[in-house]
């Protein structure tokens, strides 16, 4: 998995190690993306549901203070990073919004699930790599 650091987008620190030894999904996204709103309530329940999992979201070059409200609108409890120039974008070979990544537990990155996804898709690729 490329490296994922620095400041959230509401202040937190990000560090790769964050998310070493555990199962992450990483959600790029935007808040002129609607496929991002319709699929952001699934990741936040499962954000919340799901302690062994790591989330971190990527904020795709979008206005700063747009992407506060989103995160304030739907209530996300983890931890975004913004990417402006779209560098991390490149390096998870995201196509378009929304992309989710699936990472296993060595980091590897096993699912890139490409456009808004259900919360069962989500369910199921994440219990497949619990379980490995």
């Amino acid at each position: 998995m490329p490296a994922i650091e620095g400041p959230g987008l509401r202040g937190e620190p990000v560090a790769p190690g964050d998310f070493r030894g555990k199962v992450t999904l990483v959600n790029f996204w935007a808040s002129w993306c609607g496929p991002c709103r319709h699929e952001q309530p699934a990741l936040e329940r499962l954000a919340k549901e799901l302690d062994g999992v790591g989330f971190v979201g990527i904020n795709f070059r979008d206005d700063p203070a747009a992407a506060l409200e989103y995160l304030r609108e739907f209530d996300v409890s983890y931890p975004s990073v913004e990417d402006r120039d779209g560098a991390l974008a490149h390096a998870f070979l995201v196509p378009y919004l929304p992309a989710t990544i699936l990472v296993d537990e060595a980091g590897e990155m096993r699912y890139r699930l490409v456009g808004p996804q259900t919360e069962e898709t989500f369910r199921r690729y994440l219990a497949e790599l619990l379980s490995d």
